[in-house]
């Protein structure tokens, strides 16, 4: 559960950052890191590692349900979607 608290947490960052729009690898590779550290840090919960595969799910299935994450995963949609648009037309 931590691992994906802190990979929803790091896509979530990344998506609402300028991170790629720096033309510099390695400032990018450096946000992306301390935004992964920053994840992890928040995602960490006392009791995580005791959890049931059961008691994940459900964690898992109530906050992906939220009505935060739900907007946030279509504002993500909308800009991958954009990004793929640009690509296609770029090609014709």
């Amino acid at each position: 559960m931590r691992a994906f608290c802190s990979v929803l947490a790091l896509s979530l960052t990344l998506a609402s950052a300028d991170a790629f729009a720096q033309a510099d690898p390695d400032a990018m590779m450096a946000q992306m890191q301390a935004s992964q550290s920053a994840a992890q840090a928040a995602a960490a919960r006392a009791g995580d590692d005791q959890l049931s595969c059961d008691q994940m799910q459900t964690e898992m299935t109530a906050t992906m349900s939220d009505p935060a994450v739900q907007a946030r995963i279509a504002q993500m949609g909308a800009w991958a979607q954009a990004q793929q648009a640009q690509m296609d037309q770029a090609r014709a």
